[in-house]
Formats: C-alpha cells, sequence, structure tokens
C-alpha cells in the first residue's frame, strides 16, 4: 500500500497536544504582538492567550483555540488587542489571516512532538529546528518557507 499523505488533527490523537500546540500558540501571539505594536511581554502575552481560551498554559475546552475557527479567534482576540492599545488598526480579516498564516509556520517550524515516520528523514530549518518530514523517495523543497524572512534578518 502505498502511503501519500497523512493527517494530523488538534485532539491529541496523534501528537501531545499541548506539548505542541501551546508552544506554538505562544509564539503566534508574541508575533501578533508586536505586528500590532503592543509591546511584547508576558501580561500582554498572556492576556491575548486568554482571550483565544488558554489560561495558565491549559487549554480550556470551550475557547476559541481548542475548537472554533482562525476567524472565531480574531473575534475573540480583537477585543484584548484593542484594550491593549493596538497602535495598528486590528480588522478581524486582517487578524484571522495572520493567525492562519502564523500557526501554519510554526506547526512545519516546531518538532517537539513529531518524529520521522519509518524512513523519512528531517528537513533542516534554518533556525535550527526541524521543517518536516521528508520520505526518501522525495527531495527537499529548495528553500522552507521562512528563508526570505531569515535572509531579510541577516542583511
Amino acid at each position: 500500500m502505498k502511503i501519500s499523505g497523512i493527517i494530523f488533527d488538534k485532539d491529541g490523537t496523534l501528537l501531545d497536544f499541548n506539548e505542541f500546540w501551546i508552544p506554538a500558540a505562544q509564539c503566534v501571539i508574541r508575533r501578533i504582538l508586536s505586528d500590532y505594536k503592543i509591546p511584547v511581554t508576558d501580561i500582554h502575552t498572556e492576556k491575548a492567550l486568554n482571550s483565544i481560551g488558554i489560561i495558565q498554559n491549559h487549554v480550556l475546552p470551550d475557547g476559541s483555540f481548542a475548537w472554533k475557527t482562525f476567524l472565531d479567534m480574531a473575534i475573540d482576540m480583537k477585543p484584548a488587542l484593542e484594550a491593549m492599545h493596538a497602535q495598528a488598526p486590528v480588522d478581524t480579516r486582517d487578524l484571522e489571516g495572520k493567525l492562519t498564516r502564523y500557526f501554519d509556520e510554526e506547526s512545519f517550524a516546531e518538532n517537539k512532538s513529531i518524529k520521522g515516520i519509518g524512513a523519512a528523514r528531517p528537513v533542516p530549518h534554518p533556525c535550527g529546528k526541524f521543517l518536516r518530514a521528508v520520505p526518501p523517495s522525495k527531495s527537499a523543497p529548495a528553500e522552507p518557507p521562512c528563508a526570505a524572512e531569515h535572509r531579510s534578518a541577516a542583511a
């Protein structure tokens, strides 16, 4: 049987939910705070995490992070960002796009709970993290999605 892909969901069936998603959420929140010119402090990070249902590193089962869409998360987070005096306007659809993009990037960048499958090999990430596992029959991508970001940071 040839396996063409694997589907992961957030419920902890295949990955340790908390070990994988809470650090990813913390990274995403810090990026969003920075985008809206809100000081990236522990207090602001905690307030933003609380707004989506992450309280003291625990995910509330009825919080938006546990089961809602990125749009719902943006709707829940917008008032918290505005209360922290965001210096840039908080547009719900723009925030949804940031959440979608940043969580996508973090899910590929973090390797805490993802192990190689069979003979798959990890593709190194420029930051020292693993981007993803690549089967031996496939070649690694020429550049990871964040390569441009790393080039501009180095310039």
